[in-house]
């Protein structure tokens, strides 16, 4: 039996503190493209170890604002690990976390993927692509992987949504879902809300940067642009501002937690699933979720279309003050 070590998991972003059992042989360099393309589990164990250690040392720099330090640190645990602060949720208690069924997550990649394949495959152009509810990016890295593994040429525009990437100025210009997480951070680690909130947005800006230049350096050939947005308005004034198109691809996993279910996220999905296809009827959208059964929670795969669909109910949906559409909610079990 292989010896293992316990691994306290110190999700700050979260304000989660969780322990979990893992094997303590994993690599240290299990993060090249084909590692999270192969086995996306190993790599995430392996990251959450390089993260622990970093945020154990950065806490203190953190505290004290001290950004020139917390620099140098973090390009100094970026020559061990390239994508240290590229994470996702593991919580044990969750039926979609890939530590508990990891085979929700590769049946859910699989279907996007291949959606994405597709859009590379039938046009010569740009396809935009929207991770919504992103959070901390691992899973939308290992989709982009995996994707680009097979269309290694592709010209990608990547805009992924969270409430957790907000910029604000001052902690009184956050939004109530980055105070109530500024305050649960608080409560973790005694930071002052200032030195907590920056923390939030400066992890974040980092690991944007770690994850566009790793599917740079790993995908040489593609061509690539990253955006990241706080909710739906943010990405929508974007596109609309630069004249962009609606998104080829939307995919959203896991958006059931309490903090999404309290900031409205699977409606935001669904609008904004609805407001792509009544622009852009050939467009695709992909929700991993959850749902109460009999026998417990259940895994699902959902799709959004404004389509009559045999044996799917119409359930009239508010996309504005003076528009409602019938969406139909398509359900596949895994």
């Amino acid at each position: 039996m292989k010896n293992t070590q316990k691994l306290t998991v110190v999700l700050l972003l979260g304000a989660l503190s969780i322990s979990s059992t893992f094997p303590a042989d994993h690599q240290r360099d299990n993060q090249t493209a084909h590692s999270l393309t192969t086995n996306p589990l190993k790599s995430l164990i392996c990251l959450f170890r390089i993260n622990q250690q970093f945020r154990s040392e950065a806490y203190i720099h953190f505290m004290n604002e001290d950004k020139q330090e917390l620099t140098s640190l973090i390009q100094s645990q970026e020559k061990e690990s390239p994508i240290f602060l590229v994470s996702e949720c593991p919580d044990p208690n969750c039926i979609l976390s890939r530590f508990r069924f990891p085979k929700y997550r590769e049946h859910y990649e699989k279907k996007v993927v291949a959606k994405l394949v597709d859009k590379l495959t039938s046009r010569d152009d740009t396809v935009h692509f929207v991770g919504f509810g992103a959070g901390e990016m691992y899973q939308e890295l290992v989709l982009l992987c995996k994707t680009l593994t097979s269309k290694p040429n592709a010209s990608l525009s990547i805009h992924l949504i969270d409430p957790q990437y907000q910029r604000a100025n001052t902690p009184d210009d956050l939004s109530p879902f980055m105070n109530k997480l500024t305050r649960q951070i608080q409560v973790e680690t005694d930071m002052p809300d200032k030195a907590a909130s920056n923390m939030i947005q400066t992890l974040h800006e980092n690991s944007a940067r770690q994850f566009i230049t790793f599917l740079e350096k790993e995908f040489p050939k593609a061509q690539l642009s990253l955006q990241l947005h706080e909710n739906n308005k943010a990405y929508l004034d974007h596109i609309n501002t630069y004249n962009l198109p609606y998104p080829d691809v939307i995919c959203a996993a896991d958006i059931d937690d309490p903090m999404s279910i309290e900031n409205n996220s699977f409606m935001d999905f669904v609008r904004l699933s609805a407001l792509t296809l009544q622009e852009k009827p050939h467009a695709d959208n992909l929700l991993l979720t959850k749902m109460r059964g009999k026998e417990g929670n259940t895994a699902k795969l959902l799709t959004i279309s404004l389509t009559e669909t045999e044996g799917v109910n119409p359930q009239k949906f508010r996309l504005s003050k003076d528009q409602t559409v019938d969406v139909f909610n398509i359900l596949e079990d895994i």
